[in-house]
């Protein structure tokens, strides 16, 4: 049994954190709703223990503040990504700091969608096809689309490429890539 495991952080207020195993499996965790956040890192601990899976890279999403946004919110959105990176640090786990339109390349398409969101749920979707990434009344849950493409990337990152993963990887770009007209 291989224990590597590659994660994935969406610090945003319907972020998530994903687990991406050495066998392609995914599990969820989003971030409670209620606050509740001892609680939350208590399940990831268990989780973790249980498993006994080592996590070999982890990306956390660096973000900033955009224009229109507003300051108790970011200051929220700042508080989450201090304290992931913060877990980060305390847990000794390897870990990258990086930027969207970083971890988005070679993932998005513009005819999976008008929306980023669009685009990065149908991205996650061709790379795991068996996720809950659509809400029960059809909403996005894109925290776990970023987490779990950020989780690819983390992998991408840490271990040399195989002969499979590279295909997938040439396969899922080529798939992305707006066709040209004859």
């Amino acid at each position: 049994m291989n224990n590597k495991c590659w994660i994935g952080i969406d610090p945003g207020k319907s972020g998530c954190l994903a687990v991406l195993e050495y066998d392609n499996s995914i599990t969820f965790f989003d971030w409670p709703k209620t606050g509740n956040i001892a609680h939350y890192m208590d399940c990831l601990e268990d989780f973790f223990l249980e498993t006994k899976l080592r996590p070999a890279m982890c990306v956390l999403e660096r973000v900033h503040a955009m224009p229109k946004q507003g300051v108790s919110s970011m200051f929220s959105f700042g508080e989450n990504f201090g304290m992931w990176e913060m877990w980060l640090i305390m847990k000794r786990w390897p870990h990258m700091l990086v930027p969207p339109q970083t971890w988005m390349k070679g993932f998005l398409s513009k005819g999976d969608g008008a929306t980023t969101k669009q685009r990065t749920v149908a991205a996650a979707q061709k790379l795991y096809p068996e996720a809950e990434l659509v809400g029960p009344k059809g909403g996005f849950k894109d925290g776990r689309a970023d987490a779990a493409l950020m989780a690819w990337y983390a992998r991408g990152q840490a271990m040399p490429i195989n002969e499979k993963d590279h295909k997938e990887r040439r396969k899922l770009v080529s798939e992305s890539r707006p066709r040209r007209r004859s």
